[in-house]
């Protein structure tokens, strides 16, 4: 058995990507492309990796599969709507609000019971019921969108090299302050 076909592994994936993704954009951080782009990559990769390996898919399940991910975009699309845009230091940074956090509770119901009626409905082998797709899926559809919302802004999107040092240290100070607040 391959390491990333573990349950456990695949949790623990899942759950530190996530707990990345959602603790750095809860803070606030600056919008750049590898921030928006490594993440949902990473599960994607191992998505449609775990597909691959899997059993041959029928039209019918490939439909159901392209239907699952398809909805996984847009409810990423929407989450990232509910996204708070402003400038500091010169660039455009982003921070999830409260209603992000709702919307991703709504969208991942949403999601799951469509995963669930769809797997039900085409009887989808086990290797196509990935999780790292599905959550690869949606946060590529956010990360999209946050894309295009933070071009058609007109404001500088973050470096990503020589400033990292400083943004840590901006990123750090906020967290700090915040939890002082609370």
């Amino acid at each position: 058995m391959d390491v990333l076909d573990n349950p456990l592994v695949l949790a623990a994936v899942v759950v530190v990507v996530g707990g990345y993704v959602i603790v750095r954009r809860s803070v606030g951080e600056p919008l750049n492309v590898r921030d928006l782009s490594v993440p949902p990559l990473v599960l994607l990769a191992l998505g449609v990796r775990e597909v691959a390996r899997g059993d041959a898919l029928t039209v019918g399940q490939l439909y159901g599969l392209v239907g699952v991910g398809v909805l996984a975009v847009v409810l990423g699309g929407l989450r990232a709507m509910t996204v708070r845009f402003y400038l500091r230091e010169g660039v455009l940074w982003y921070r999830y609000r409260l209603l992000t956090y709702a919307v991703w509770v709504a969208t991942a119901l949403v999601g799951v019971a469509a995963r669930l009626a769809t797997y039900a409905v085409t009887d989808l082998p086990a290797s196509a019921q990935t999780l790292y797709l599905s959550v690869g899926l949606t946060l590529a559809g956010e990360s999209l969108v946050l894309a295009a919302r933070g071009l058609l802004s007109g404001e500088r999107f973050a470096a990503e090299g020589r400033d990292a040092e400083a943004t840590k240290r901006v990123i750090h100070d906020e967290m700090r302050a915040r939890f002082r607040r609370d």
